[in-house]
This record gives C-alpha cells, sequence and structure tokens, in this order.
C-alpha cells in the first residue's frame, strides 16, 4: 500500500512540476489579468503581473544538441489538422504544425485531443523552432492557473513529507 502511494505521489509531483514550469512562465498569479493595461473609471490600471505573451530560449536536447524552444499564449485564430495559428495581445501571430508528438491539455491539464481546439479559444504552445517552423508538443487549452498550481505542488511536498515519516 505504501509503495502504491509512493508510485501515485511520485508521478503526480513528476507531472505537478512539468505543470507548473508551464504555468509559472505562461501565467500570472491572477488568472484574470491581461497583457495589456485596462482602464477604470477612465484612469489606466496596471496588469496585475507578467504575463507570457510569446518568446523563445535556447537550450540544449536531451542528447546536448542546442535547439531554439518557442512558447505563445493568445486566441486561436485558425485551426486545422495539421496547424494552430495563435495571436498574441501584442498582435504577434505564429503559425504551429500540429503533429502526432502534440500533447493537449485540456481544463486542469487533463489530456485532450487537438479537435477540442476550437479558433476563439486562449491557449499556450510551446514546442521547437527550426527556421521559420515552430513545431507544438504541448498545447494547454485553457492556460493553467499558476495560484491553483502552486498551491497543488505545496500539498503534494506536505503529502510527501508526511509519507516519508510514516
Amino acid at each position: 500500500m505504501k509503495r502504491t502511494l509512493a508510485a501515485a505521489a511520485a508521478a503526480a509531483v513528476a507531472g505537478g512540476i512539468v505543470a507548473f514550469s508551464l504555468g509559472a512562465y505562461a501565467s500570472s498569479d491572477d488568472p484574470s489579468s491581461t497583457a495589456g493595461p485596462s482602464t477604470t473609471a477612465g484612469a489606466p490600471k496596471a496588469p496585475a503581473e507578467r504575463t507570457l505573451l510569446h518568446g523563445e530560449r535556447v537550450v540544449r536536447d536531451k542528447d546536448g544538441k542546442i535547439i531554439t524552444v518557442d512558447a505563445q499564449r493568445g486566441s486561436v485564430t485558425a485551426v486545422s489538422a495539421s496547424s494552430l495559428t495563435v495571436k498574441s495581445d501584442d498582435a504577434t501571430t505564429w503559425t504551429w504544425t500540429l503533429s502526432s508528438d502534440t500533447r493537449v491539455r485540456g481544463a486542469d491539464l487533463k489530456p485532450s485531443s487537438s479537435s477540442s481546439i476550437k479558433v476563439g479559444d486562449t491557449v499556450i504552445v510551446m514546442g521547437p523552432r527550426t527556421g521559420n517552423t515552430r513545431t507544438a508538443r504541448l498545447v494547454a487549452d485553457p492556460p493553467p492557473n499558476h495560484t491553483k498550481l502552486r498551491n497543488d505542488l505545496r500539498e503534494l511536498r506536505r503529502d510527501l513529507r508526511n509519507l516519508r515519516l510514516h
């Protein structure tokens, strides 16, 4: 029983770490925040937190090769079986190639299919870029709630500590 609980907890933590990384990179502490200023009674209001619009990271892959990984958060403007076009709040529009390796996560980062993505959805997309071709490895629809993920990870860590004590 303890071994089963430990294995389940370890799997949950591993999944949580991936989800937390995505959430921390893609989302603000306030899931309702936007990238641009909003107005209340005519006065501009500063954004609650930084929110990813789009960007790149240069990293080493599992074989040590240096690759460029792009990420984008925005609204889906077109979707087909083989591609996804996303427009960020600053009007940057990128088209992403979808493949059998693309993982789609729906609400609460549960596995979903690319057919569940619709024009108008807000998504976060991440994947490698070669030349001008961006290949989606992960699409989160909707983007994860950073605060909820952080709280879930705290609970998992507490549960793991308690499990080790017994």
